[in-house]
């Protein structure tokens, strides 16, 4: 079970697209084989969910008329369903991450209390304003454990996408089920 809280902060200090926010995760990996797992999540984006709906319309004389808008629900809850396979200190995942396609790749060191993540998804997106097609979100992150089951994380979210770009920092709770029957043994 991971519990995941960052801080983000936009680079352009007076965008009016995104603003400083906290995004929160609750995760769950289920770990079948030693190199095999899968990932389910459930996170509140601040950034939230952008739909697309085009619309036509069938005119006089056999014309088509489309309209395309694009709408963003703000604070909106995203799911991520992943399946990674891990070789050595390498992971890769692919699957579903915040609503949409999406791969992934991990790095880990020092008997895996430093973590480097990168994600790709989101291939589709469309700028909030003009509605044009922009680069895919991209995501890389740091993690540390400095602590047993306690991590701190920083990293850069959309670097690509110049009204976009976003640094967080935040904290990390990754709770084992040797962890949680232990725990679980000593609630009422």
């Amino acid at each position: 079970v991971e519990l995941r809280t960052e801080y983000g902060v936009p680079f352009d200090g007076d965008n009016t697209l995104i603003q400083k926010a906290i995004k929160n995760t609750l995760g769950l990996r289920i770990i079948p084989r030693p190199d095999k797992y899968y990932i389910l999540e459930a996170i509140a984006d601040p950034r939230g969910l952008q739909t697309r709906t085009i619309t036509s319309e069938n005119g006089i004389g056999g014309d088509t008329t489309e309209t395309e808008v694009t709408q963003t629900a703000f604070n909106d809850l995203k799911f991520s369903a992943q399946m990674a396979k891990r070789y050595y200190f390498m992971a890769m995942r692919f699957g579903i991450i915040e609503n949409t396609g999406g791969f992934g790749l991990d790095l880990f060191g020092f008997e895996d209390k430093l973590e480097f993540r990168l994600d790709m998804y989101d291939f589709d997106r469309r700028d909030p304003e003009d509605n044009e097609s922009i680069f895919p979100r991209i995501r890389t992150t740091g993690l540390f454990e400095f602590y047993d089951h306690v991590y701190l994380q920083a990293g850069l979210d959309d670097p690509l996408n110049k009204e976009l770009r976003t640094w967080f920092f935040g904290g990390v709770l990754r709770f084992t089920d040797e962890d949680l029957k232990a725990l679980l043994t000593i609630a009422p």
